[in-house]
């Protein structure tokens, strides 16, 4: 149930249960989504600035304020969310994937910025140089 796996992951995210690009990495993010966040942790070994669920720096506080799914195919959806956390409200969509048998999020995007996979295809390329 796509549903449940996104709100599963934004409570354990806000209540520090997870660590959404660590160790926890391989239950949440697809293959190919991983792929691009290892590279760009071998890249950049200080990692990131801010957690790509919520566009921010620190989850504490996180809540889900609207969240719609929209299956896209038989193995994809799209989550709409939209969270709150200290006044500030973001939008984006979590593009989903089946893989093995469970729900992966395979890329984010928020209307005006490049999605979280390209985002990280730059910030590899600039890492290295």
């Amino acid at each position: 149930d796509p549903d449940a796996f996104v709100r599963n992951i934004y409570s354990a995210t806000a209540s520090g249960e997870m660590a959404v690009l660590g160790e926890d990495a391989r239950s949440l993010w697809s293959q190919a989504a991983r792929a691009d966040i290892e590279r760009y942790l071998a890249a950049a070994p200080e990692g990131f600035n801010s957690d790509p669920l919520c566009n921010c720096q620190d989850p504490d506080g996180l809540t889900i304020r609207d969240l719609t799914i929209t299956e896209t195919g038989p193995d994809s959806a799209d989550a709409a969310i939209t969270t709150l956390q200290g006044g500030g409200q973001v939008s984006q969509v979590l593009k989903l994937v089946r893989e093995e048998g469970s729900w992966r999020i395979d890329n984010i995007t928020r209307e005006g910025d490049p999605a979280f996979r390209d985002e990280l295809a730059q910030w590899t390329a600039e890492a290295q140089g």
